[in-house]
């Protein structure tokens, strides 16, 4: 853990909000970073206004940061969330991230394609003809 930020055990015995009377040090100061933000409960998010965001958005990132979600509203409506990043897993997951493929709009399997027709008899079958078109390329 960094030095300098709280840990969940410090963050659960602090409120949760810092309004007027809260748990301010001096006046005109904000509350500790830890103070600010309670983890949610497990499956819960934390839910903030835009300009309570703006006011701490270290708070939030921190808490994103191990692995919570924070619900962002403007007026009461939910606009956004800041939810926790991850390194994709697999190769084809980073592709997607990337932006060099797109992800399937569809789930399907390579097995659902259907099999090619079946090559006319006298026809050179699709092995043959790559075959000839690499023989007539090295010489």
């Amino acid at each position: 853990m960094d030095e300098g930020r709280g840990t969940e055990d410090d963050t659960a015995r602090l409120p949760a909000s810092t309004g007027r009377g809260g748990s301010r040090g001096r006046a005109g100061r904000p509350a500790g970073r830890a103070a600010i933000a309670e983890p949610p409960a497990p499956g819960e998010n934390h839910r903030i206004g835009i300009r309570e965001l703006r006011q701490h958005a270290s708070v939030y990132v921190d808490l994103a940061e191990r692995g919570y979600t924070v619900d962002i509203t403007n007026r009461g409506r939910l606009v956004a969330q800041l939810v926790p990043a991850r390194q994709p897993d697999s190769p084809l997951e980073r592709w997607i991230a990337a932006g060099v493929i797109q992800e399937a709009d569809e789930p399907g399997d390579i097995l659902d394609i259907e099999p090619a027709p079946p090559v006319p008899p006298g026809q050179p079958g699709a092995s043959e003809t790559l075959r000839r078109t690499r023989d007539k390329e090295r010489y």
